[in-house]
């Protein structure tokens, strides 16, 4: 059996606690406070919910994808597009195989990395 103790309110938030009555279709004043505590325990469970996604999708950023930059992004796609590959993942699969199987690389590609990485 559970007991009831009276609650002092100011007027102001007697007044907003009757016109939630109408919101949360209580008929007294305990509805309303249990109805608001269940709407704030639910609002922290999401926002535990919500932290959860965004660090596990932080998380599977990290393991599956490479920020390569919007131009970089466009210049790639076109690349691919150009050789008629069937997916966005293709050319970077044919450029890894084709730098595993070649033996050589074209002087103009040494002296891109040469400028540009090294």
């Amino acid at each position: 059996m559970s007991s009831r103790a009276m609650v002092q309110i100011p007027e102001e938030l007697k007044t907003k606690v009757e016109e939630l009555k109408e919101t949360f279709y209580a008929k007294t004043n305990y509805e309303v406070i249990e109805k608001l505590v269940a709407y704030y325990e639910r609002g922290e469970r999401q926002k535990i919910e919500d932290r959860q996604k965004r660090e596990a999708e932080k998380q599977y950023q990290q393991e599956e994808m490479i920020y390569v930059g919007a131009d970089l992004k466009k210049k790639y796609l076109e690349f691919g597009q150009s050789l008629s590959f069937k997916s966005e993942s293709t050319p970077l699969v044919f450029l890894l195989e084709h730098f595993k199987n070649s033996p050589s690389i074209d002087k103009r590609t040494l002296n891109f990395l040469a400028k540009h990485l090294w």
